[in-house]
């Protein structure tokens, strides 16, 4: 790859990693309910808004199960399928971004939020799919 799509890339994956960490609690929340739902899973996260640099400013937060991951793509689905088997729901959240222009996942530990802690700690709102975080900036 040339220099200049490794520092995309790295601006691009240090952005996703900015915006997860300060969305841990929601992330979180999202990841716990899901989990209580339908077992095991990730977080889909799907920018809605970017400002004039390509930060996200505003994003859907979506809980898809182990069972609808699918098994093809461009992306390594069998190394996140493994990393959704393996993950402990109670400490951590494996996110991933839709439409990345370089697709990776992520596994999220906060030391202070655990999952089953979280959604008591978002602030909800009801939309015609049923509850979801509030303005995720």
């Amino acid at each position: 790859m040339p220099a200049r799509v490794h520092r995309r890339r790295d601006a691009a994956k240090s952005a996703e990693t900015s915006w997860l960490d300060n969305h841990f609690m929601q992330l979180a929340a999202v990841a716990w309910m899901g989990y209580q739902k339908d077992g095991r899973g990730m977080v889909v996260v799907i920018p809605t808004v970017r400002d004039a640099s390509d930060r996200i400013t505003r994003a859907t937060l979506s809980f898809m199960p182990l069972a609808t991951v699918p098994n093809m793509g461009s992306f390594d689905m069998p190394a996140l399928r493994k990393r959704i088997e393996q993950y402990d729901p109670e400490q951590q959240v494996v996110a991933i971004f839709a439409n990345s222009p370089f697709p990776g996942s992520y596994t999220l530990r906060h030391p202070d939020i655990n999952p089953p802690d979280a959604p008591g700690r978002v602030t909800w709102h009801d939309t015609d799919r049923g509850p979801a975080p509030v303005a995720l900036r």
